[in-house]
């Protein structure tokens, strides 16, 4: 297969597992110990790194977990093995309880551009609901720190007992704030999170989809009175103030993941790969380096998907790029798909050589999917 990432710059994903505590709805790789093995984690990542040595990255993002939990010392050695001369942007995120002035100058001076801060909610009580280990307090005056830096914080809503009022009073925050960038996430019930397994007993409920639906309207409304844009399914931001390390992802370019259950997606030895490092960390550490990572190599129908979800989760793909990357015509798809399902014709539209997703298309993108999917594979 021709390599179809051919001059396009790389990502580095570095993921970071340790958490002081364990969310209501993350079921994300983290781990909770009372004595964190930083030194063989940063010599396990340090050792992965050099597999990647001759790359030269765009954007490196500090994931996790809770990655301002570990020392300055851990990043001032785990940086001094990364080529970062063509790097635009260095993203670390952020829990609000662990934040100073004195941190973030640390960070900048590892050349760490960018901060997402994990904040969810401003409401007291939607905090305890989701398990955060911060309060409002916590939150704002990690703001406050952030004000003049490139920052971006999390929402969620949806979440169980949130109410259209306790909405309305993120929303003013976020007002008053001001940010440049802003990530709102609908919560998921996904395998792994405690919310998953209360929800199947019973010991909470989801939001009516009424509801939902009614709460993302809302903020598609507020959050363009204070300029923020949607350039993303999930992100909004102000003129040239997107993620470029998420824009890699959505605009289709490679990227190298390393740390426990970090994933990549790049192209070696003739094949599209997606890989994944083993998720437990025990034997991550423990692993020889040719041990750690699961490599799936993509066919050309797995590919096409891959970049058709990617894509269109910037809200919009380019009909005649897409053709010419992926032999695919998505005209003739969903043309026909308008023909045989009107419902369609309010999730997607077509304008100026582009499919786009409409507003209601966002919250149906999964539909979308589907069908393309099922174009795909049959």
């Amino acid at each position: 297969m021709k390599n179809p990432f051919e001059n396009k710059a790389f990502g580095l994903y570095i993921h970071i597992p340790f958490c002081s505590l364990k969310c209501n709805y993350c079921a994300f790789n983290v781990n909770i110990l009372k004595t964190i093995p930083e030194e063989a984690y940063l010599e396990k990542l340090i050792e992965e790194l050099k597999l990647y040595k001759d790359k030269k990255f765009k954007t490196i993002y500090i994931g996790g977990g809770t990655p301002n939990l570990l020392s300055n010392k851990f990043y001032s050695e785990l940086l001094k093995h990364i080529d970062t001369s063509k790097v635009e942007e260095i993203t670390i995120e952020l829990n609000p309880e662990f934040v100073t002035s004195e941190q973030i100058a640390f960070y900048k001076s590892l050349q760490i551009n960018r901060f997402s801060l994990g904040v969810q909610t401003f409401d007291e009580n939607g905090i305890k609901i989701l398990g955060r280990n911060h309060d409002n307090k916590d939150a704002l005056n990690a703001i406050d720190i952030l004000k003049n830096e490139n920052y971006s914080f999390d929402l969620i809503y949806g979440y169980p007992n949130q109410s259209i009022e306790n909405l309305q009073d993120d929303l003013r925050q976020i007002k008053k704030i001001n940010p440049a960038h802003l990530s709102i996430y609908n919560l998921s019930y996904e395998e792994g999170a405690f919310f998953y397994k209360w929800k199947k007993t019973g010991k909470i409920k989801a939001l009516d989809d009424e509801l939902e639906l009614e709460m993302y309207k809302l903020i598609n409304k507020e959050v363009e009175k204070v300029g923020l844009k949607r350039y993303e399914i999930s992100n909004f931001s102000k003129t040239n103030k997107q993620s470029l390390h998420n824009m890699l992802y959505w605009t289709s370019h490679p990227y190298i993941g390393v740390g426990v259950g970090a994933h990549g997606y790049y192209y070696e030895d003739n094949f599209i790969l997606r890989t994944e490092n083993e998720k437990k960390l025990r034997k991550y550490l423990k692993l020889p380096l040719s041990e750690i990572k699961k490599i799936n190599i993509l066919d050309d129908k797995d590919y096409v998907f891959d970049r058709f979800y990617s894509e269109m989760r910037k809200l919009y793909i380019d009909i005649d790029d897409f053709l010419l990357h992926t032999d695919i015509d998505l005209l003739n798809i969903f043309s026909d798909e308008f023909i045989k399902n009107k419902k369609i014709q309010s999730f997607i539209f077509i304008e100026n050589g582009n499919l786009k997703l409409t507003n209601l298309g966002v919250i149906n993108s999964d539909i979308i999917f589907d069908i393309f999917y099922d174009y795909i594979i049959n």
